[in-house]
């Protein structure tokens, strides 16, 4: 493959003939430097927290809670649909909760069975364990700081009491 710099200019000069394969055998993310491995466990979460887990002695636990769905500068790298992928992407032995809300070209898959309206915002909910019905955390109201305080508690293991 041609070195990134000299693919690009290549391609610039024909980029009304030039094919997918030829974009993809040339378009190489490498791993040389810590900055680009860096990047790499950002590109791949799920990888990288299935490797966490994988190390760690204990259960793996992840919050999402996301209702950016618009079109500023902070809605865009934050979108509601990424919130929506980890719920797609995270692997079987990390016990996680969701929450997202709706957003433009939604499909009928985004839309989770068990939905709550907080603050005037409604919110999919997605999770592969019984949060709710955990005693820490079924008295908190969803998406809450007393929610989220009650999920580090039940990932901790720890019991913790509110006023």
């Amino acid at each position: 493959p041609l070195p990134n710099d000299l693919a690009r200019a290549s391609f610039c000069d024909r980029f009304d003939s030039v094919t997918l394969g030829e974009l993809r055998d040339t378009q190489v993310w490498s791993n040389d430097t810590a900055f680009q491995r860096g990047l790499t466990k950002i590109w791949y979460p799920a990888e990288t927290m299935q490797s966490a887990a994988d190390h760690y002695d204990a259960p793996f636990y992840v919050y999402v809670l996301n209702d950016l769905n618009g079109t500023t500068s902070i809605d865009f790298p934050h979108h509601a649909l990424t919130a929506r992928a980890y719920a797609r992407i995270l692997p079987a032995a990390i016990s996680f909760v969701v929450y997202h809300t709706d957003y433009i070209r939604m499909t009928d898959l985004d839309v989770s069975d068990r939905r709550f309206a907080v603050d005037g915002a409604v919110f999919n909910y997605w999770t592969n364990f019984d949060f709710r019905g955990d005693p820490r955390v079924n008295a908190t109201t969803p998406t809450s700081e007393e929610e989220q305080i009650a999920f580090v508690c039940l990932a901790l293991d720890r019991d913790c009491r509110f006023a």
